[in-house]
């Protein structure tokens, strides 16, 4: 049997919350970009944002993520020096990590 109530005692996020982080990356990034990975985790603390980590399958699609972002209309702050094989910025209330897939 279910509980009437969820015993949410870890930063009060429900799925639907984490629905929402994930269709706000998909309209950030577009929808029909190629990925390998996606992992979404939400925060331990009322203070963190959600931490959503983006795995492409080649290179190219680190620099196609970056520049979508860069060119949206959103506010990004990146965090520390992109690389070939990643990146993470603060955007649109939560931290996005976009890095390749290891082969």
């Amino acid at each position: 049997m279910m509980p009437d109530e969820w015993d949410v005692d870890w930063g009060g996020w429900v799925l639907g919350d984490l629905a929402d982080a994930l269709r706000r990356a998909a309209d950030l990034l577009g929808r029909s970009r190629d990925v390998a990975q996606v992992v979404l985790t939400a925060p331990a603390t009322a203070e963190e944002r959600p931490a959503l980590t983006i795995t492409v399958p080649d290179q190219s699609g680190i620099f196609r993520l970056r520049r979508a972002l860069l060119e949206g209309e959103y506010l990004v702050d990146l965090v520390g020096r992109p690389t070939d094989r990643g990146w993470t910025a603060e955007v649109a209330g939560m931290v996005l990590t976009v890095r390749l897939e290891e082969q």
